[in-house]
């Protein structure tokens, strides 16, 4: 594994992002590190603002380019 490989892991290992804390510093890094690799991404917080998702853009919008979504659930939401 590269260096640059592990210090990113341990940087995101690092983040307490257990589901009764914020992920928003956590997201903010994970937006850096797509921008500066040129891949546009879009944060969507949630209306406390101590949470957010995140949709990032790989390749053409358009058929055949990958969309990944990282997503939150809040803690105390009722689940269906």
């Amino acid at each position: 594994m590269c260096r640059q490989t592990r210090d990113i892991l341990e940087r995101l290992i690092g983040f307490d992002t257990t589901s009764n804390r914020s992920n928003v510093d956590m997201m903010a890094y994970v937006t850096d590190l797509l921008r500066v690799q040129g891949i546009e991404s879009v944060s969507i917080p949630n209306e406390t603002l101590e949470k957010t998702g995140l949709i990032a853009t790989l390749g053409p919008n358009a058929p055949g380019g990958v969309t990944c979504r990282e997503t939150y659930q809040d803690a105390g939401a009722k689940r269906a």
